[in-house]
């Protein structure tokens, strides 16, 4: 997605950070595009840690990349000290989400107006 001309890398906010190169690294597409995702390696709160490590672990073999480690303790909850990257649940602790992109690309409409 890095050399996708469709991919705007945004930084609304950045703390503090230990070291260089540990800014977030946050990427914005437009709202005119369609997503396919990577159904089969969603990640879901109700989802056990085994599920959650296992489906982070194929995509990884599937994309042949390594997932940031600070995102995998999240999703398995292992950084409790972030609070201000968690979303509150009224029972307390938090719920996390995450779906994977496989691909996108401009609707059709806009497809066809940006032809040369």
């Amino acid at each position: 997605f890095a050399t996708s001309s469709w991919v705007i890398p945004v930084q609304l906010f950045d703390g503090p950070k230990k070291k260089a190169g540990d800014s977030e690294q946050e990427l914005l597409l437009p709202p005119f595009v369609a997503y396919d995702f990577e159904e089969d390696f969603s990640i879901d709160p109700h989802m056990d840690l085994p599920e959650k490590q296992s489906r982070m672990t194929e995509l990884e073999d599937l994309w042949s990349v390594q997932l940031p480690e600070n995102l995998k303790h999240f999703v398995l909850g292992l950084l409790p000290h972030l609070n201000h990257s968690q979303v509150s649940t009224p029972s307390g602790g938090y719920q996390v989400s995450l779906r994977f992109l496989r691909s996108f690309e401009p609707i059709q409409p806009v497809a066809e107006m940006l032809k040369d």
